[in-house]
């Protein structure tokens, strides 16, 4: 689903994201990014928005939550 985040400095960016998991003290959604075309963690208190697409997420190797346990 895409996202709006923002940043410090109070610029928007806009990511496609596949959540997996979320965890820590601030809530992080870690989440595969079709952006960066790689693994990213973002803190929920800085989610401004998000919008639904409608797909589904098909788990592609690399793209899995285990994948990203064996990058660690």
């Amino acid at each position: 689903m895409p996202i709006a985040t923002s940043k410090a400095a109070r610029a928007f960016a806009a990511s496609i994201l596949w959540g997996l998991t979320l965890f820590d003290e601030v809530w992080l959604l870690t989440a595969w990014c079709e952006v960066r075309e790689d693994f990213r963690n973002f803190r929920l208190d800085r989610i401004s928005g998000l919008n639904e697409t409608g797909e589904n997420f098909r788990p592609q190797n690399g793209q899995r939550f285990k994948d990203y346990l064996a990058q660690l």
